[in-house]
């Protein structure tokens, strides 16, 4: 049998040059993420002010009009033309130009904060890294993720903008009326707000792979996670996963083959007794027990009914898992790359009813790489 607790690991030396390399990634100050929200903060800044004396004037294709003008128009795409009146085209002026004040002070504000916000992460990092220090994993690796937030903020800066302008020309007369004017400016203002919140910063992620299990840094916070609560999901890019806890942690390739190492030895050490207590095993979108194995959103197939995987590839989708019985028949189906510890679970149905997980790329590693010497 396994042993219940990691071996360390006896190739590629350099532990600390590498834990040294991953603590100066967590510990960086994300420069390029503060200087675009700065830059876009200052050319919205800019803008806004050039805004502030400007006058609303209607123009009919690039000439002024006068009250009582009448402009002629062609809709895209059609040979038929309409005539708007100058009171409108002067609304439309009004209209644009209040459009770009708010979203223009819009873009000030939020990509002030939000550079504020990662700054105050940053410190936090800063703080955390004094005691990730003090310790020694054998292997370690740090993202920051700054440029999420970046990207979420422009995201839904562009939405804002979009929302705004097209809720203000229905508000001023549009065949839809103000109503609905209403409805798409406050929606808008709404999802953008919930984008900013969601990708808010959470700091840089840390990840230390010790004896007695992982040291993960997440969202400013150190949590200390033995290894039969430890969840590697391979499918797209190796990722670290906590039981209970969906959020991920990228893994690169060497940190990633020894949270497999470690958690093949340690599941499998203790998974066959953990069954026989009636307790139930969490792989992610599959759940064994005893009798059954239980896949997310499906019915359970028992164990003694269980014939074998097959693979489902269909366009613009994640691989697919078919759960098949005996017989042959599809008895459920679930995403291949939300598996988690997929070579433990592997393990333990070729000891229970002589049936593995089929080879797919970052699923099933070799016996060697998942730890079995």
């Amino acid at each position: 049998m396994p042993k219940p607790v990691p071996d360390a690991p006896t190739d590629e030396p350099g532990g600390e040059v590498q834990h040294a390399a991953a603590l100066a990634r967590f510990r960086a100050f994300p420069l390029g993420a503060v200087a675009t929200l700065a830059t876009l903060a200052l050319g919205a800044l800019v803008w806004f002010v050039s805004l502030l004396g400007r006058v609303p004037a209607p123009f009919c294709h690039g000439a002024a009009m006068s009250p009582g003008d009448v402009c002629e128009r062609r809709r895209r795409r059609s040979t038929r033309t309409s005539e708007v009146t100058y009171e409108r085209v002067l609304a439309e002026a009004v209209q644009n130009l209040t459009t770009q004040r708010w979203w223009t002070l819009a873009v000030v504000l939020v990509c002030v904060l939000a550079a504020l916000a990662i700054v105050v992460r940053w410190r936090g990092d800063v703080a955390l890294a004094r005691e990730l220090a003090a310790a020694q994993p054998w292997f370690a690796t740090a993202e920051r993720t700054a440029w999420i937030t970046v990207g979420a903020v422009i995201g839904a800066l562009v939405l804002l903008g979009g929302g705004l302008w097209a809720g203000l020309r229905f508000a001023i007369g549009g065949s839809v009326g103000t109503g609905v004017g209403v409805v798409v400016v406050v929606g808008s203002v709404l999802i953008a707000l919930v984008l900013v919140l969601v990708a808010r910063p959470t700091g840089a992620h840390y990840v230390g792979v010790y004896r007695e299990g992982v040291h993960l840094v997440r969202r400013g916070g150190l949590r200390r996670v033995p290894w039969l609560e430890v969840q590697l999901v391979d499918g797209g890019s190796p990722s670290l996963t906590v039981v209970g806890d969906p959020s991920r942690v990228r893994l690169d390739a060497r940190v990633a083959r020894e949270v497999r190492r470690g958690t093949w030895q340690t599941w499998t050490a203790t998974a066959l007794a953990r069954l026989e207590a009636g307790e139930r095993l969490d792989f992610g979108v599959l759940t064994l027990t005893r009798e059954a194995l239980l896949p997310d959103g499906g019915a359970p197939v028992p164990l003694a009914d269980l014939g074998g995987f097959t693979h489902l590839q269909r366009p613009r989708e994640n691989l697919r898992l078919e759960i098949r019985t005996r017989a042959g028949e599809v008895a459920a189906g679930v995403d291949a790359t939300r598996i988690a510890n997929a070579h433990v679970l592997s393990t333990l149905l070729e000891w229970l009813v002589k049936v593995t997980l089929p080879p797919f790329p970052g699923s099933t590693p070799s016996r060697d790489d998942a730890g079995r010497v």
